[in-house]
């Protein structure tokens, strides 16, 4: 027989893989979805490059293209080394294996169907930086984090600020 107290067992779904921090990360995955709105919005999957979480999964993250979500848009891409100048043509693979030093913190949610608590990791707003010169040369010169990618020799910096938008 076993014993067993099911009243200490929490009611809710962790999602949360890694602790809060800031993490070298790469796009491990970009999921293209209609927003809410019709206009495209990407989710992205930021994967942990080095240290003691290396390969979980530390958020996912939106981009949205609707007007509303552009400004935050322009930074996570520009701190990617995207081009963000005048009008631009850019697609989920210009975005994959891209790398940066994201931030994330766990976040509490009731989900309004189930009424479950669910936990999962944001991205603030201005949660992604671009990798220093240095970072960027001693990440991943032997890499062993599944699904990492080389680092691309066009991701460069920039800088701007704001607040976040509901991860995926």
């Amino acid at each position: 027989m076993v014993h067993v107290d099911f009243d200490q067992i929490e009611n809710c779904d962790n999602y949360s893989s890694v602790p809060n921090g800031t993490y070298i990360c790469q796009v491990a995955e970009v999921r293209v979805r209609p927003g809410n709105d019709g206009v495209e919005r990407w989710g992205i999957r930021w994967i942990v490059l080095e240290g003691p979480f290396a390969g979980r999964t530390a958020a996912w993250d939106n981009l949205s293209f609707a007007s509303v979500g552009l400004r935050r848009t322009k930074l996570i891409l520009s701190r990617l080394g995207v081009p963000v100048n005048g009008p631009q043509e850019i697609s989920s693979s210009d975005v994959e294996g891209r790398r940066g030093k994201v931030t994330v913190y766990s976040q509490e949610r009731v989900d309004p169907v189930t009424q479950r608590r669910i936990i999962a990791n944001r991205v603030p707003f201005a949660g992604v930086e671009a990798l220093t010169q240095e970072e960027s040369s001693s990440v991943f010169e032997s890499s062993s984090v599944q699904g990492a990618e080389p680092l691309s020799s066009t991701q460069s910096s920039s800088q701007d600020e704001g607040e976040d938008s509901v991860p995926y």
